[in-house]
């Protein structure tokens, strides 16, 4: 197996293992296949990581109305910082997403929350584009310190580039639609994950950030 020193991988679930650090030319050992070295690999570290990375708790002027339309409300009123600070200054690495298709685009620029609260329902440019959107509860907890795929995968890669000895960065996928109460009252329609073009979209999404050498994906290991 090729040793790997600044990817990054990208997965649903779970992360498979791989050296972590350049082998030592004679502490090789080939078995079905792959090439092995005695190097560390991810299966022997552990990390710290984040759940709802991506999160920024509501303002206090959307509060009141959260309270209607969400359960336990206060479970939500907690903030990350952004990717890149997580990973600098908390040693974070391991990022969670919750991810919503948004193929058309515009599908969460306004949000039910602020109608219902009387508040302005300007639609946000950054979510009319097409493209997969970052979202904790579409229509009511939906700030973000960054709000589509791609941008969050952005910010992560800046940091890779400018820290390229980091250990193989895994992130955790949730594929998320709209709740169907919020779209009773007027909020968006879910649209599922039901397709593999849409599933295709998400690779795209990656790739597009991503060079094949810089990710680590079931295909690179399966034998």
């Amino acid at each position: 197996m090729a040793p790997v020193t600044s990817s990054l991988a990208v997965a649903a679930a779970a992360l498979l293992l791989l050296p972590l650090t350049s082998a030592a030319p004679n502490d090789t050992f080939t078995r079905n296949g792959l090439t092995w070295s005695r190097e560390l690999r991810m299966n022997q570290i552990q990390v710290v990581g984040t759940h709802n990375s991506y999160h920024r708790e509501s303002p206090l002027e959307e509060r009141d109305t959260q309270r209607t339309i969400l359960p336990d409300t206060q479970n939500y009123w907690y903030s990350h910082p952004a990717l890149d600070i997580q990973a600098q200054y908390q040693s974070i690495r391991n990022f969670e997403l919750d991810i919503f298709v948004d193929p058309e685009g515009g599908h969460y620029a306004s949000h039910l929350i602020r109608e219902l609260a009387n508040l302005s329902t300007t639609p946000d440019p950054e979510l009319q584009q097409p493209g997969i959107k970052v979202l904790h509860v579409a229509d009511a907890d939906y700030h973000t310190t960054c709000k589509t795929f791609v941008g969050c995968l952005q910010v992560v890669k800046k940091w890779s580039q400018a820290h390229p000895d980091h250990v193989p960065i895994p992130f955790m996928i949730e594929f998320k639609t709209a709740e169907e109460a919020h779209a009773a009252m007027g909020g968006a329609a879910p649209i599922p994950w039901n397709n593999t073009e849409l599933l295709q979209g998400l690779d795209d999404e990656i790739r597009s950030v991503f060079a094949a050498d810089e990710l680590v994906t079931p295909d690179d290991i399966r034998r």
